[in-house]
């Protein structure tokens, strides 16, 4: 089947890219607020106190654990609207799907809105300044910084063959029920780490060792992906909540990157020294002719390393439900 193959790892490739534009358009709108601008109308989602947002911070917890957090959420999009206020740990927040105010956000009101503190102090112990926990001047830079290396020449398909194989081997032949979900994300981490890194984490090879530095770097990943969910949800009451195995689940990414920026900084120092180029170059060698500072790579780097893997997990995961289901979807 060359022609599904072909789009399938295209798609792969593709959702990569794009996986930074859509992560930045959800937390902008999730937690973004106005400078200044009448709120007066947006209508409010029932709640039964609006003070703390008690009632729905159980629920979205509940939902969180449950694994139908999304689910939920659109379901109350379609009792309330498209466009409604919550109030949710003490904040007010609010929700938006709607196409126009999508695009006026991250278009010519864009400098109307900025992302507030809790994404940042959620996310910055794991992924510190970057293009998800920046506005203004700084997430200027970091966008400048990020768009000309997604200009690459010669990224090999052929790696993301061999991890999709690998998927495909570890699926039951004989019809029975498998949980793709799990798999897809360990999938898009294999693929995101050679995209980014030139190497991979091959989290799909079942035989892989435990407590290898790739096993704990993806373990400690997912576990930091699921904390900083939590983190939001506290909102301003985040310095209540205090958790060393996050600690030092940061601590283990940490260095996991700092090792492959230091062999970049290496590599870039030599090619410079003797006038010559990469044949293969990564996106981290890229990102070195934009800066040489080793803290700031790492954050660039943990930053599209979290928006390569989660968005094309999430997305193969709803491709192949819909397939499966026999359903088409049409724009309205």
């Amino acid at each position: 089947m060359p022609s599904i193959w072909n789009s399938f790892t295209y798609t792969l490739e593709f959702n990569a890219i794009i996986s930074l534009v859509v992560a930045s358009v959800f937390c902008k709108i999730w937690f973004g607020h106005s400078r200044g601008n009448d709120l007066k109308s947006v209508p409010k989602l029932y709640q039964p106190e609006r003070i703390l947002g008690l009632a729905l911070f159980k629920e979205l917890a509940k939902s969180a654990k449950a694994g139908t957090y999304l689910k939920d959420s659109r379901a109350r999009f379609e009792e309330n609207g498209y466009t409604y206020s919550l109030v949710l740990a003490g904040s007010t927040i609010i929700q938006t799907a709607e196409p126009e105010n999508i695009q006026a956000v991250l278009g010519h009101l864009q400098s109307d809105y900025d992302s507030g503190t809790v994404r940042l102090n959620s996310a910055y112990p794991l992924l510190g300044k970057g293009i998800f926990t920046s506005d203004g001047e700084y997430w200027a830079h970091s966008r400048a910084m990020l768009k000309p290396c997604f200009a690459i020449r010669g990224f090999n398909l052929g790696n993301v063959e061999t991890h999709v194989s690998r998927l495909f081997s570890i699926i039951p032949p004989d019809g029975q029920a498998v949980d793709l979900q799990p798999l897809f994300f360990r999938l898009s981490m294999d693929t995101s780490t050679v995209f980014l890194l030139g190497e991979s984490t091959n989290s799909l090879i079942s035989n892989q060792q435990i407590g290898s530095e790739s096993e704990q770097f993806s373990r400690a990943f997912d576990y930091c992906s699921t904390e900083i969910m939590t983190r939001v949800r506290m909102g301003k009451f985040m310095f209540l909540h205090r958790n060393q195995k996050f600690s030092e689940a940061c601590k283990i990414c940490h260095r996991f990157a700092d090792k492959y920026v230091k062999k970049a900084l290496e590599r870039y120092q030599k090619v410079r020294s003797e006038n010559t180029g990469l044949v293969a170059p990564t996106l981290l060698d890229e990102l070195m002719t934009q800066t040489q500072d080793p803290l700031e790579l790492r954050c660039q780097l943990l930053h599209l390393l979290l928006a390569g893997r989660d968005t094309t997990a999430s997305l193969l995961s709803s491709l192949i439900f819909v397939l499966s289901n026999g359903q088409t979807y049409r724009s309205k």
